[in-house]
């Protein structure tokens, strides 16, 4: 262990990662819960180089955990706030060796940029939301870039994982996706969150990926987010 702040944590496949003690909750998610794989079925990752989408890459804990499990995955991360894209870019640069890429924008339905809700700008925030309420008083513009502009950058033909933690955005992004690009994408991992229109909640999200075909298990909140795993 480190400092009585940070905490060291050796893993077998040669990764050590620095984790300061505010940001354990994230890092505990994706690295000892692995809540974003956790209900897809066994080996539904066939490829030891999967391309992988993390919308809303926050500090970077996803793409690294990612990364330690598939070493030679291509990963590209998009994270809006300032504060979390200085860590998310510090992980990176620790990480040079690896096909990581970061984007300091937000996925979006335009690119014209996006207001989002944060209890914070100046610090570390698991929560920056298109959608307001009494707890985020604090505003940030952020850029944004479009979907088809992703896949068109980078070249895709194939996205094997795509993850969408990015706190009511997933809607305008999944509603907005045509067929083509649905077929590029092999398996969702998809955290959800109760929105401002009947059809952003999870329930809906569910009926719309069953629509494009995908086989799926969610979990529901009390509170009306949750996580959806769909694969085709």
């Amino acid at each position: 262990m480190g400092g009585k702040d940070t905490f060291s944590f050796r893993l077998k496949n040669g990764f050590q990662i620095d984790v300061p003690r505010k940001m354990m909750p994230p890092f505990k998610e994706s690295f000892f819960d692995r809540v974003y794989l956790k209900n897809f079925p066994n080996g539904q990752l066939k490829t030891e180089n999967p391309t992988i989408i993390d919308i809303g890459g926050n500090v970077g804990f996803f793409s690294l955990f990612m990364l330690s499990q598939f070493p030679k995955a291509k990963v590209i991360a998009f994270e809006p706030m300032p504060f979390n894209f200085q860590q998310l870019a510090h992980y990176q640069s620790t990480y040079s060796t690896l096909d990581w890429t970061i984007e300091n924008k937000a996925v979006s339905s335009n690119r014209d940029g996006i207001k989002l809700f944060s209890s914070t700008i100046d610090g570390f925030s698991t929560m920056a939301s298109v959608f307001t309420d009494q707890g985020k008083g604090e505003e940030i513009n952020v850029e944004t870039v479009v979907f088809s502009d992703v896949i068109e950058t980078y070249g895709l033909t194939k996205i094997d994982l795509m993850k969408l933690d990015c706190e009511g955005s997933e809607y305008a992004i999944l509603y907005g996706m045509s067929d083509d690009q649905f077929d590029l994408v092999s398996n969702f991992s998809i955290e959800t969150h109760p929105g401002q229109s009947g059809n952003q909640n999870h329930s809906a999200l569910v009926s719309f990926l069953k629509e494009k075909k995908y086989d799926l298990v969610d979990q529901m909140n009390s509170d009306g987010t949750g996580y959806i795993w769909a694969w085709r």
